[in-house]
């Protein structure tokens, strides 16, 4: 009878998640005494009572399973390949910083953006971080990006709050490159709030996400005039960590139509976000993606086997290198500039160098930029003399920032020849 009883309650019970075996170890404890006492010959009485109870408990339990409080997308597994990708819920509650758009009485709310832009990135510069950061919030409120900028000068300034807020906005909104978050020196103080390891946990799954449904993107600039039939002198341009392809197509095209060049520009090879892309440090991974961008151009492009020009920026510098003295056949040198400081350097696992003397580089790198970023350019400079390549290292002894020298669209031509005057020299 004991034994009926106990397959009675499995036949009748809810095929209920684990979740809600509290009701399932209720109902045995009740059984338990149930089959004790009609073993022991117990009154009908007992029986009934405890019949009642446990019918009230099996109802509680079919009720909780035909409506289950539904968890949060963030605590739920989104690794099921049935289910489409899903953004995961923000998990730190907090409010939304208040910024004033008057700035000396007027109203900067409706400014260009790009002029906003470039004067918050002018106090960052100088350290005059509020203003930075007041000009910022008015260029994500135009434009819907830029909020990973306006969290490490929040972060700079002591404001983790307003630093949380951002970064979780911009992993949802933009994306963010979560291995640089975690190194990035501009964070720091928001990497010591306690909420820092709760936050990037969500900030990876959002990354998750956007490399799940963001495609990748090959950008092609040719002159204006361009029959699709003539060889063309083209540039592989590699965009920074958290870079678009699109991002320099308006510097191109000019300088496209002016010198007749072809400009392939190549997506990172991880998504991070919307429209933000990172390599992978992989050399064989990043070349794949590059050596795929190629095909893709050579339907629209005439290129010279052996003479393209890679031209990469930041972390794009140092794909742009690892490529092209790995790739003679393709590539004819590189033109590197601010070389990144958060990817290795992987030149040492070169075998073959023998090639590197019919290559030239241009190593860009302002004299007051960051020091890692002077060392490393010098570094990867000093390889490539001793692999009897031919470098060319234009002095910019007053430029400090992280970026393209002003007088780039002006060089540009003159590097681009220095690397093929290189090339064809040597070549037999």
């Amino acid at each position: 009878m004991g034994v009926e009883a106990n397959l009675t309650w499995s036949t009748f019970a809810c095929k209920r998640p684990y979740r809600h075996r509290l009701t399932d170890i209720l109902g045995v404890m009740m059984l338990e005494p149930f089959t004790l006492r009609i073993l022991s010959g117990s009154s009908v009485r007992n029986i009934i009572t405890i019949l009642a109870a446990w019918m009230v408990i099996f109802v509680i339990g079919c009720q909780e399973q035909q409506n289950p409080v539904p968890l949060p997308i963030s605590e739920q597994e989104q690794d099921d390949p049935e289910q489409p990708p899903r953004l995961p819920a923000p998990v730190l509650s907090v409010s939304p910083p208040s910024i004033s758009p008057l700035v000396g009485g007027k109203d900067i709310s409706k400014d260009d953006p790009a002029l906003l832009q470039n004067l918050a990135q002018r106090h960052a510069r100088e350290g005059t971080l509020p203003q930075a950061v007041q000009y910022q919030y008015w260029v994500v409120q135009q434009t819907e990006q830029g909020r990973y900028d306006l969290a490490c000068w929040e972060s700079l300034s002591g404001k983790s709050e307003a630093a949380l807020y951002w970064l979780q906005q911009a992993g949802q909104r933009e994306g963010i490159d979560t291995r640089w978050a975690q190194v990035d020196a501009d964070l720091e103080n928001a990497r010591r709030d306690q909420r820092w390891p709760k936050l990037l946990a969500y900030l990876q799954r959002c990354e998750k996400y956007w490399r799940a449904v963001v495609p990748k993107e090959t950008v092609l600039v040719v002159p204006k005039n361009y029959d699709g039939k003539t060889i063309l002198p083209t540039v592989l341009w590699l965009h920074g960590m958290g870079g678009d392809p699109k991002d320099m197509k308006i510097l191109f095209q000019p300088l496209a139509d002016q010198h007749q060049i072809g400009f392939i520009g190549v997506s990172g090879t991880i998504p991070t976000g919307k429209h933000r892309f990172a390599w992978a440090d992989v050399v064989e991974e990043d070349y794949d993606q590059i050596q795929q961008a190629l095909i893709e151009a050579q339907r629209q492009i005439r290129m010279r086997p052996g003479s393209v020009v890679a031209l990469g920026f930041s972390q794009g510098a140092i794909v742009a290198i690892e490529v092209a003295v790995r790739h003679p056949e393709i590539f004819a040198g590189a033109i590197t500039v601010s070389a990144g400081t958060g990817s290795p350097v992987q030149l040492d696992a070169v075998s073959d160098t023998a090639d590197l003397i019919r290559q030239g580089f241009v190593i860009v790198c302002g004299s007051k930029e960051n020091e890692w970023t002077v060392r490393r350019s010098n570094d990867v400079a000093e390889w490539l003399k001793n692999g009897n390549a031919k470098v060319l290292k234009p002095d910019y002894p007053n430029h400090s920032t992280h970026s393209f020298p002003e007088d780039f669209d002006n060089r540009l031509p003159e590097w681009l020849a220095f690397v093929q005057k290189a090339h064809e020299t040597s070549t037999p």
